[in-house]
């Protein structure tokens, strides 16, 4: 477990060298956009990652999201998200990643199966 949150991180590209990480809490920074977490897509071994209150898209959710967000998450073996408190939380986009994520157990703090 690394808890990265409660800071004003902006970047998160140094991350992607911990390949064996598998739980990160990101909660409670300052992304700009979901692409600010590209990174996470080398990190093959996470499982959890809380990114609540950490993104700060002011323009709301829009197509550039759902496709950042899918870009990051595709091949991700997620089984816990948290994204409470973004702007991306509201319920469209929450079953978009839903969909995207097939071993997804927990969103948001509510079991999913």
């Amino acid at each position: 477990m690394l808890d990265l949150s409660h800071n004003q991180f902006s970047s998160i590209e140094e991350l992607q060298a911990i390949q064996l990480l598998s739980c990160l809490n990101l909660s409670n920074n300052k992304m700009v956009s979901f692409s600010t977490l590209d990174p996470l897509k080398l990190l093959k071994s996470l499982k959890v990652l809380d990114i609540s209150h950490a993104i700060d898209t002011r323009s709301g959710v829009n197509v550039t999201n759902y496709w950042e967000a899918f870009a990051i998450f595709k091949d991700s073996k997620l089984t816990q998200l948290d994204i409470i408190g973004n702007v991306v939380a509201e319920e469209e986009f929450k079953l978009f990643v839903v969909k995207i994520l097939p071993a997804l157990n927990w969103l948001n703090g509510v079991e999913l199966h």
